[in-house]
Order: C-alpha cells, then structure tokens, then sequence
C-alpha cells in the first residue's frame, strides 16, 4: 500500500472553467444568487480573483443592488478589488458569455463540490501527518476527522423524509380548516388582482379585519374564530390606512381578543423604505413578526416583491420559496396583486401554480364613476372550493353613518336587473345586446328569466354591514 503523496505533488480539486462559467451566469441570471447563497461560499472559489468577485456578487445581492457589469465594477473600483478581481477586460468577458440560470446552478455545486474535496483533502493530509508523529493523540485524530464537514463551513442540509403509502396513510396530520371561509384555509395560499382603483386595499383591511375578529365580509365569506394577522401595507399613506381602519372598526361590533390580533406595518412607520420580500434580506426582515401569525396580507406585490422582472418565471423563484416555506410553517398568505391588460393578474403566471385560491375583481359593464367600490368578484382558481361557493356575485360598498355597508347580489341577478332597467327605458332587444354587450340569443334567454324570476330579484340583494357579531342578512 503506497503512501499519501504531499500536498505539493498534486494540484488541488479544482475546476476553473466551472467557476468561470458560474460568474458569467449570475451577470446573465442574477436571481439565480438565491438559489446558491446557502451553499456556496467566497472560499470555495479556487482562484483568488474568482473569491473577490463572488465576494462583490453577495454584498451587492444583500443590499438587493442590481448585479451587473456598472455596479460590479463600482463596487470593486470603490474598495480598490477591480484589479484583484481580474480587471475590467476580465468582466467585460463574463458578460459576454451565455449562460442561463439553470446551468450557472449547477456550476455552483460543482465549484461547491471540487471546494469540499480540497478541504476534505487538506483534512486528511493533516491527520496523517500527525499520524505518523510519535505519541500523537489517535482519539483527538478521528475527532478531527469526524469534524471535516463542520470545519468545512459548509451548511448542513436538510435531508430529505420519504415513507411508504401504508406508513403515510397511517399518519395523523391537523384538520386543515378554514380561515376565512370559503376561500383562505389554514396554510393556504391566495392572490385577490383587480385593477387600480377598484378599492383592493379595502376589501384586504376588510379580510384582515374579519380574520382578526373572527366574523364576515360580504355576507359571504366568513371567519369561524379569531386568528392573529399581520397586514403589511407597501404604498398606503399611513393617515389614509388609518381612517380606513377606523370606519371598519366604527362599523363592527366585534373586537379582536387583543390588540395584537390584527397588527399593521406600513411604509410612513419605518426609518427606510420597505423590505423586498424577493430577497432574502426582506423576507428575514418580516421574520421576527411571524410568532403567531395565522394570516399575512401583503399589500401589494408590485411594492413588496420588487423582483425587477414581472414576466419572468425565475425572478419569480425568491417569492415562491418564501411562501412555500410559510406554508410548511402552517401560515397563510393573501397577496393583493395588479390586473393586466388582458384582466389576469400581471405578470408570469407562474405565480398561480402553487395559489390554493386566486379572485378576480372587475367592473361591471354598466358602472358607474359615481357608484364608487362596485366590482364583480370572480374566483378564477378555487381549489377544494365547489358548489355554490364558486358562483360569481356582484358587491358593491356604502357608507351609513359611521358603519360600512356592502350590498351583494349574484352577477346573474345584476344581469337581470339591468335588463329590466333597460327594456322599462323603452330599449329595443337589439339595443339592449348592445348595451350590455351581450348576444342576441342571451338578451332573449335572460328576459325568459326576468318574467320568471321578478319577485325573487326584488329580494335578492343582501346587506352586510361591517356588523361582524350577526352576520345577518337583510333583505329589502
């Protein structure tokens, strides 16, 4: 059995050209750095221009600055590394090279991979060097064997839990119950989108209040027990969001069992602007207020997830981690969110993969400017939802007094009412296609409905006052 060669006789594990084609991915991919920051790390780069670089790479991704080819070279120029760093023409060649997010991946774990056999190498080098010293210590020799992955500074990873279906089916996992029913359950995750203006920041204050204190919001949709919520506003003046809670607050005869129930971070509060939940920097900045949380409402995407790229699926990844991890973690989210231009909301629709429930708010054909908060809401994804739940409806907002007052009907009755309103006008069917915008066949099919269905339209809208204590319906 032959020796161990010296350390000096072999060239260290190592491959450059993977740690090349890693930093030229992140100037093409940058979100891809937080996909590798947990693994990889500045000495795992062998060469020491490739360490100063990487090094660039993750103080300017804390700081969530834009990774590219003027804020790398002004961050080195700035702590005097451009040069250390390989130079300007060195960097000026990584950008030009095509390497997608995807591969620069899996370069990082080859980087990773050749750092952690140097090290293990280095390791057992030394404890056979000591080895052959007389009188050395054989225990202290395996312990510092036994600590290579430790002293390696490499992060334990998680290993992976996997049963058969006999020991699965036999698990006991918790009731997932509902949060606000029908459409937040405990662990789920949700999106409401609708247009500017149309009042989301409302109906969110009035899903977080309705959590909080365990009652309704719309007639509709209800809270069973009171569960402790946190409402993160990204454009909200605070005055406004204040106000706004107060009339919620005026309107209900409910409270939360404490303060602390319902809590409300917002933009004028804070000494800085607000964190971006697509970084990893924003998303421990919220940590600290999650003991307890059953619901986090963040209002809005556009403000709070300022991942640069709305289209894009892998700027998108930092966001869907987050969440997935606050599921596992038995806390729901509602995201406010945009429409688009096509009325879906904006951006990839990769944010809708892993939503439990998504709901669309649009306005009704025949709105009005003066009609205020009036919208159709749609579920466009109800998973677990059936029946009548899904039925779309039509709400529209009031104020009485000091109280708020929503007035719901289904879109179908709205539908009849307002061909009712229209043909008492003296419009033809035709004219009445046209207004609606509707066919022909379908004015004539709703006016069939309408002879049918007078008394019950009369009656069918419900009021539901911010009177969270009853949930009364009133007919009128």
């Amino acid at each position: 059995m032959g020796r161990l060669s010296s350390p000096n006789t072999r060239v260290p594990p190592h491959s450059v050209a993977a740690e090349r084609a890693f930093l030229a991915g992140v100037f093409l991919s940058p979100d891809i750095m937080h996909s590798v920051t947990d693994i990889l790390r500045k000495n795992d780069f062998y060469l020491p221009a490739h360490q100063v670089l990487y090094d660039a790479f993750l103080e300017l991704y804390s700081k969530s600055v834009p990774i590219d080819i003027v804020t790398v070279s002004e961050h080195l120029q700035a702590h005097a590394m451009l040069e250390q760093a390989g130079g300007a023409v060195f960097l000026a060649e990584l950008t030009e090279a095509v390497v997608e997010g995807a591969q620069a991946a899996h370069y990082a774990v080859i980087v990773h991979e050749h750092s952690q056999r140097r090290k293990a190498a280095d390791a057992c080098l030394a404890a056979a060097a000591e080895a052959y010293s007389p009188g050395s210590d054989v225990q202290a020799i395996w312990e510092r064997l036994r600590s290579v992955a430790d002293t390696s500074g490499a992060p334990s990873r998680p290993r992976l839990h996997c049963v058969n279906s006999s020991d699965f089916l036999g698990m006991s996992f918790p009731v997932r119950e509902m949060l606000l029913s029908p459409i937040i359950p405990r662990q789920g995750l949700c999106m409401l989108h609708a247009m500017r203006g149309i009042g989301k920041t409302f109906i969110a204050l009035f899903i977080a209040w309705a959590v909080a204190v365990g009652g309704i919001v719309f007639g509709r949709w209800r809270a069973s027990q009171p569960a402790r919520v946190l409402f993160i506003d990204g454009e909200m003046p605070a005055r406004t969001l204040q106000e706004r809670l107060a009339s919620l607050m005026a309107g209900s005869d409910l409270e939360p069992p404490n303060s602390q129930y319902l809590r409300i971070v917002t933009p004028d509060m804070q000494d800085g602007p607000m964190p971006n939940l697509a970084t990893r920097e924003g998303q421990a900045a919220i940590e600290p207020l999650l003991e307890g949380v059953a619901l986090i409402v963040v209002d809005n995407l556009a403000t709070l997830a300022r991942h640069g790229r709305a289209n894009d699926e892998e700027s998108w990844i930092p966001v869907q981690g987050w969440l997935l991890g606050l599921r596992r973690r038995g806390i729901s989210v509602l995201m406010i969110h945009h429409q688009g231009k096509g009325g879906d909301q904006r951006g990839t629709s990769a944010k809708e993969d892993i939503l439990d429930t998504v709901i669309r708010l649009d306005r009704p054909k025949d709105y009005r400017s003066e009609q205020g908060a009036r919208f159709e809401v749609h579920l466009t994804k109800a998973r677990g939802i059936c029946g009548a739940d899904v039925k779309p409806f039509e709400a529209q907002l009031f104020t009485d007094g000091p109280a708020l007052t929503w007035i719901t009907r289904d879109i179908e009755d709205a539908e009849l009412e307002q061909l009712r309103q229209l043909l008492a006008e003296g419009y033809s069917y035709r004219d009445v296609a046209k207004e609606m915008d509707i066919t022909l066949g379908k004015v004539q099919r709703l006016k069939k409905k309408l002879d049918a269905s007078i008394p019950r339209i009369s009656s069918s809208t419900v009021i539901s006052n911010i009177d969270f204590s009853v949930g009364e319906e009133v007919e009128q």
